[in-house]
């Protein structure tokens, strides 16, 4: 769990912003609290993790489980983090916010994770580049979507990720995936 508490560290470097998760009461889906994304991972069958386990210095606004993955003794977790990017200019167009990833390539991600990545895309969703990439860092499997938003006055980098230790079968690695896959974004500053 070390290593992939770890591979949350780099986001922290950037700086924290607190937030603090809410449910959405139109939908299942949870959304942030500025309402700019969401996933649905309870259709998923996972479930919020004790709020008292968040780091919100750390930028951390949502952790959750597979309770059933979790019963067979291995770490399986989700969690979501968002931090205001440092001297990011206020008021920053979305379009110049995306150079944020759509400049990174696969070597970028490689340096910053210390570990080959085993997949890397970059895709956009409703005006937002986001990158999506996984790799084996030791004992771990790790999923991530990487994106920024640009909130009026800040800008803000999030990190939706997903670890488990191995070995993990297909069906929880097809679980992670779908969790991952339910990211909306509702809408970015243009």
């Amino acid at each position: 769990m070390k290593a992939f508490l770890t591979c949350f560290a780099f986001c922290a470097a950037l700086t924290a912003a607190a937030a603090w998760a809410e449910q959405s009461p139109a939908s299942a889906a949870w959304t942030d609290p500025t309402g700019a994304f969401s996933i649905d991972y309870e259709a998923q069958g996972w479930t919020p993790i004790d709020p008292a386990d968040l780091a919100p210095q750390d930028g951390d606004v949502l952790l959750i489980e597979h309770n059933g993955f979790q019963a067979s003794g291995q770490m399986r977790m989700c969690g979501v983090r968002s931090v205001v990017v440092p001297n990011a200019p206020p008021n920053m167009p979305q379009a110049r916010a995306n150079l944020a990833v759509a400049n990174r390539t696969q070597a970028d991600f490689e340096a910053i994770t210390s570990a080959p990545l085993s997949s890397f895309e970059r895709t956009e969703l409703n005006g937002v580049a986001v990158a999506s990439f996984s790799f084996e860092q030791g004992r771990y499997l790790n999923f991530w979507r990487l994106f920024y938003l640009s909130q009026g006055a800040q800008t803000v980098q999030v990190n939706v990720t997903c670890g488990m230790t191995r070995p993990a079968n297909d069906a929880e690695i097809a679980n992670v995936n779908a969790v991952l896959g339910t990211l909306r974004i509702h809408g970015a500053a243009p």
